[in-house]
């Protein structure tokens, strides 16, 4: 297991939610420049160039941006110092761990660093930034304790385009955060939720399984049941609040074996090859923008012989239909008047739910762009890719499917077929 991104590693206390939500493209980076924080307007604006870049150097956010990353962001004009500098001229590129006391600044030595840069992004075409990095001071000691790099947008194509992305974004986010609230309380009474959590526990729990990858591990439901049968976890999630829930369920029992990572399952560069017995897929791809990429990463790093798990909504998936049969559980379980508030919410939040489900115009353009991937789709995608001992079974009451197959041994078409799929790391 990687320490580096283990729960057991404390988020730094200058970190703060306003910054992670604001408009301007944002990263937070400790005195041994080490990336700790990425908020979502830059993982708008750098898509998958971004992604597992928190925990690692800052210089390795800049070597993808370079053009070693996948594409979605290259810079075409880099300052020579790189993109972050201290007053004192160090460059970000030249920081390591082992120097991390030379930036404990006093703060009258403590200026503003700033610099531009073009990059050309896949989204929203060329776009001229001023980087700018702002020292944060511990207000104890006035010592540097990280700093801020905001990369202000000062010219782009279609401007309207990128805010309007980050609006949505934020939108989405703040969504998830409201429904972590009850996440929990409301889920664990629903009978057809604790199923496809039995289904999920069982088809991951052979002795052969040690180490399971967790896409979209949420608050931890499943996480939980699979370190009490002593299984390793590494558990993925982009959602704050829930996965503050799933470190607050890990136990002493469980240290050592779960990392926990704050980032899109999209792009797992820090994942190697099949490097995890088993992958779980627990109503997660629905709400991501590119899930089948998302998918091919589970397939990427399953080992050969692995089981993937996978429940989502079915073609058929309808919200207002499985909305009330959650109400009638409620009541069924007498827990309807004491979980009222946790229900206001849930019901608040299932349209939107319903509108992310909800299929394009086009729903065979839609799959073949990898832009949704309902539960019929995933077992065609998995037969194609030549996973065996496929099975397909219904769930909420018939809304939802789980999908569990082992991935084939050797090589041969099918193995070609991930491996062109695969992001380029």
């Amino acid at each position: 297991m990687d320490a580096r991104n283990t729960i057991s590693t404390p988020r730094p206390a200058f970190l703060s939610e306003r910054s992670y939500y604001a408009r301007t493209p944002a990263l937070t980076i400790d005195p041994a420049g080490i990336v700790v924080d990425v908020n979502a307007a830059c993982l708008e604006l750098l898509g998958s160039a971004a992604a597992g870049c928190k925990g690692r150097h800052f210089r390795r956010l800049e070597e993808r941006l370079l053009g070693e990353g996948d594409g979605d962001a290259g810079v075409i004009l880099l300052p020579p110092d790189g993109l972050s500098r201290r007053r004192d001229g160090t460059a970000a590129g030249d920081r390591g761990p082992e120097s991390k006391e030379a930036f404990l600044l006093a703060t009258d030595e403590i200026g503003v660093a700033s610099s531009e840069c073009m990059i050309r992004s896949a989204r929203f075409g060329r776009v001229r930034l001023r980087a700018g990095e702002l020292p944060m001071l511990d207000r104890e000691t006035g010592l540097c304790v990280g700093s801020m790099l905001s990369l202000e947008v000062e010219e782009m194509a279609d401007h309207g385009a990128f805010r309007r992305a980050v609006d949505l974004r934020l939108g989405h986010d703040l969504m998830w955060d409201v429904y972590a609230a009850s996440y929990d309380r409301i889920l664990t009474e629903m009978p057809f939720y604790l199923e496809v959590l039995d289904r999920h526990r069982a088809a991951l729990d052979p002795d052969e399984i040690r180490s399971v990858l967790d896409m979209g591990a949420g608050t931890g439901n499943l996480a939980m049941r699979l370190l009490d049968r002593g299984k390793e976890v590494v558990a993925v999630d982009v959602g704050r609040a829930m996965l503050d829930r799933l470190r607050g369920k890990i136990r002493p029992g469980h240290a050592g074996r779960i990392v926990v990572l704050e980032d899109s399952a999209e792009s797992l560069p820090d994942l190697p090859d099949e490097s995890v017995d088993g992958a779980n897929i627990l109503l997660a791809l629905f709400d991501m923008a590119e899930p089948a990429r998302a998918l091919a990463e589970a397939i990427r790093t399953l080992k050969p012989g692995g089981i993937l798990a996978v429940t989502e909504p079915r073609e058929c998936f309808d919200v207002d239909q499985l909305m009330a049969f959650a109400e009638e559980a409620l009541r069924a379980r007498g827990a309807y008047e004491r979980l009222a508030d946790d229900w206001t919410r849930i019901r608040t939040v299932a349209p939107l739910i319903r509108d992310v489900i909800a299929d394009s115009d086009d729903r065979a353009a839609a799959i073949k762009k990898g832009k949704t991937l309902h539960a019929e789709a995933i077992l065609s995608r998995l037969r194609d890719e030549g996973f065996e001992d496929l099975s397909f079974r219904e769930s909420h009451h018939g809304n939802c499917a789980t999908i569990v197959g082992r991935k084939p041994c050797g090589g041969g078409q099918a193995a070609a077929h991930v491996a062109a799929r695969a992001p380029r790391l």
